[in-house]
């Protein structure tokens, strides 16, 4: 009977390992699906945007593109680098041995680079709603669509870092 009770517990272990193995696997895995996404957006705000606006003065003067963009392409960078990072540990991933964590740890020193951008973030959407509302002409309900473009993929609701902007606006 203790053999048999020791064989069930290896048993229920066994399986629980085997859970937990699954569960991380997953994590994993939307963890590089999250992060390519945010890139991806990241990459269309500043190809459809960021640098066009760049190359029409008319349109935007120097000040009022960094407020609005601020360190766009740098956390771009520093976030393509560590995908980038994911994506070469995913390659060689062994589930007891691979630890993503380390990767969490590297990077955090860039992930500061957050901190300029939030504390930015009220000043830019003051600046874009003052924009937009000085400029303002009936168009296409599409342009709505491209306001929430630019400010989506920034928005400071979807940065998961200990960083706030404490700052009045509700940003």
């Amino acid at each position: 009977i203790r053999e048999k009770e020791e064989e069930e517990q290896k048993e229920k272990d066994r399986q629980r390992k085997e859970k937990w193995a699954q569960k991380r696997v997953h994590s994993i895995e939307e963890l590089i699906k999250t992060e390519q996404t945010y890139v991806d957006s990241l990459t269309l705000c500043i190809d459809l945007f960021v640098t066009p606006l760049e190359h029409m003065p008319k349109a935007l003067s120097r000040n009022d593109h960094r407020v609005l963009f601020s360190d766009i392409k740098t956390i771009r960078g520093i976030n393509q680098a560590f995908l980038q990072e994911l994506l070469h540990q995913w390659k060689s991933f062994q589930n007891h041995n691979t630890k993503i964590g380390e990767h969490f740890i590297k990077f955090t020193p860039y992930f500061r680079q957050y901190q300029n951008y939030l504390n930015n973030y009220g000043n830019a959407m003051d600046l874009l709603f003052q924009i937009l509302h000085h400029n303002y002409h009936p168009s296409p309900p599409h342009n709505d669509g491209i306001i929430m473009a630019i400010a989506s993929p920034l928005s400071p609701s979807l940065i998961p870092l200990p960083f706030s902007t404490n700052n009045s606006n509700g940003y």
